[in-house]
């Protein structure tokens, strides 16, 4: 008996998992020709790529494309944007749950503006995201109504309570067609975002009239809200304004003139800073934030300048002891080895000008200074001038160290083309293959943003990757 009930189990749980893990599908047409990208998150919160770890680009030209996302166990993203569609994003961070099979037709050429309908397993789900897009995109853009005089502060509080609750009476009015994790989700989302630009008007605020601040000052020590740990792991909005909230405080204790514009780009406070603001939170709240703030390097490079290999050695020391979460351990590990000075660097399989292979492997024996850019961007020409200028004459005559110039772009042809401006006689000049071994190189790394800087050490480990400030960066490979 023990044994059938056993096997009974088994299959129980063998069902369920495959219940569990399911194929999304997207069947997209169009009234008209168009090129349409689709932006897929299956972690929403800890998937800081820019385009998702599911990105697709399609031409749309008369007949349906399936587009399929494979083995998908808990709520996921989707964005879509065109350039043929007003302000390119036709729909952002949708909720996609295990299962969904959507018939999504996009009618471009509809009259007085473009429109979509859906049909399908859970349709209704994003008929309503598509109907209230332009109250949450609302929500949003608020805050900028104040900065450019368009709406006083009172004026556009009311918007973000009116805009909000049209939000969240739809979303009622939709209960029944929605499960309850997409339905709790959904309102965290709306919350946030509303929370979040409250957040952006006070800190305008606490700028433009200091009579204010001791208010703005009591609405920041409000005690947050319990939320469900199911809602951490879905609601990035949700995170993002915590995070932001935190960071805040963290920012007032050291400046208390700061200015608003500065918030996003401070670097007024250190990691190390923030986390001691962070270790004030709630300890649920403490294990996701310090996670958030450690995923993204271009978070961390905004946010904070360049971090010493010393004080991020400290936060992740910080983070390992305080994050229990099974699930945010995971994530904290695979954190851990992308950007802990001294783990082993990926090997990175590049093609350089006459077509032959170059790895970083074949670089072990000397200090690398790689500079991955991804064209003619303002931030990738303007490191590398600044690299040639204050770099080169320290670093010219030493044999034991390589600028490894690293092209990511569509095609060998394409880099061809950029080298008059990406390149020099000193540097090692490669292209990276996106779609080959490259990409899962750029994948491994989180390297969503140009340029991508990584300091390597003579037998392959990892100096730094945010540092990129070039007396810092000498400094580091000991050159001062």
């Amino acid at each position: 008996m023990n044994f059938i009930r056993n096997v009974a189990l088994l299959l129980l749980v063998q069902s369920n998992l495959a219940l569990a893990q399911q194929d999304v599908v997207f069947i997209l047409t169009s009234d008209r020709p168009d090129s349409i990208s689709l932006e897929f998150n299956r972690n929403p919160v800890f998937n800081e790529g820019t385009l998702g770890d599911g990105y697709r680009k399609v031409s749309l030209l008369g007949k349906p494309v399936e587009i399929r996302y494979t083995k998908i166990s808990e709520l996921a993203r989707l964005s879509l944007l065109s350039y043929g569609w007003p302000g390119v994003y036709i729909g952002a961070d949708w909720i996609v749950e295990p299962g969904d099979s959507i018939n999504i037709n996009i009618e471009f050429e509809s009259k007085p503006q473009p429109t979509m309908k859906f049909h399908g397993n859970r349709s209704a789900k994003y008929q309503i995201a598509f109907s209230i897009r332009e109250q949450v995109e609302g929500i949003k853009d608020t805050e900028y109504e104040v900065y450019d005089g368009i709406k006083t502060a009172s004026q556009a509080y009311q918007d973000v309570e009116r805009l909000e609750q049209f939000c969240n009476t739809a979303l009622a009015n939709s209960q029944k067609k929605l499960s309850e994790s997409v339905y709790k989700t959904w309102k965290t989302d709306i919350k946030a975002f509303a929370d979040f630009t409250r957040l952006r008007i006070q800190s305008y605020q606490w700028t433009k009239d200091s009579t204010l601040r001791p208010s703005i000052d009591k609405n920041l020590s409000v005690s947050q809200s319990k939320i469900d740990l199911k809602i951490w792991l879905n609601s990035r909005a949700l995170v993002r304004y915590r995070f932001e909230l935190v960071k805040w405080k963290a920012i007032r204790e050291v400046d208390s003139n700061y200015k608003n514009h500065e918030m996003f780009s401070t670097k007024k406070i250190s990691l190390k800073e923030l986390f001691s603001e962070i270790k004030k939170e709630p300890l649920q709240d403490q294990q996701f934030l310090m996670v958030f703030s450690l995923i993204n390097p271009l978070v961390l490079r905004m946010n904070f300048g360049d971090i010493l290999p010393e004080v991020l050695n400290s936060c992740l020391a910080t983070a390992a002891r305080v994050v229990k979460m099974t699930e945010l351990k995971k994530i904290l590990v695979t954190v851990d080895k992308r950007i802990r000075p001294g783990v082993p660097v990926k090997n990175l399989i590049t093609t350089t000008f006459q077509g032959d292979t170059l790895q970083l492997t074949d670089l072990r024996g000397k200090k690398v200074i790689l500079d991955r850019w991804i064209g003619n961007c303002t931030g990738c020409i303007d490191f590398k001038t600044e690299l040639i200028q204050k770099g080169l004459p320290e670093i010219k005559n030493r044999n034991d160290i390589v600028i490894w110039s690293v092209g990511s772009v569509d095609s060998y042809d394409h880099w061809k083309r950029l080298l008059p401006t990406n390149s020099h006689p000193d540097f090692t000049s490669t292209w990276l293959d996106r779609k080959g071994a490259g990409g899962d190189w750029e994948w491994e790394y989180n390297a969503s943003y140009a340029p991508f800087i990584m300091l390597i050490d003579e037998s392959g480990k990892l100096i730094s990757s945010t540092v990129s400030e070039i007396d810092m960066i000498l400094t580091l490979l000991k050159i001062h």
